[in-house]
């Protein structure tokens, strides 16, 4: 099974958004499963504002892949909204928390 993570990673960030994807990657990783997008989880990822096309690309595919999606929304974001709502439509289960 492949995992697609989500969470905001531009806009105003939840307090404990980066703990909580955190937490839920050491959870999927210990299940076996396979991580999409696993840059969100990382501390030091920044989307690359000098190449939006790329990164639109990559996270098409990545969606693409997924079987399940895994947001952590307490932050504002447009963008998690969105692949959440993607997966829904493709018919893939969802965990929000937010």
């Amino acid at each position: 099974m492949k995992v697609y993570l989500g969470r905001a990673v531009s806009g105003e960030l939840g307090p404990r958004s980066l703990e909580a994807i955190q937490l839920a990657h050491r959870a999927l990783r210990e299940f076996g499963a396979g991580i999409l997008a696993e840059r969100v989880a990382d501390p030091d990822y920044r989307p690359g504002l000098d190449r939006p096309e790329l990164i639109a690309e990559m996270m098409h595919r990545e969606l693409l892949e997924a079987d399940a999606g895994c947001m952590e929304m307490t932050g504002r974001s447009t963008g998690v909204g969105f692949e959440a709502g993607w997966l829904l439509g493709r018919g893939r289960p969802v965990r929000a928390e937010g």
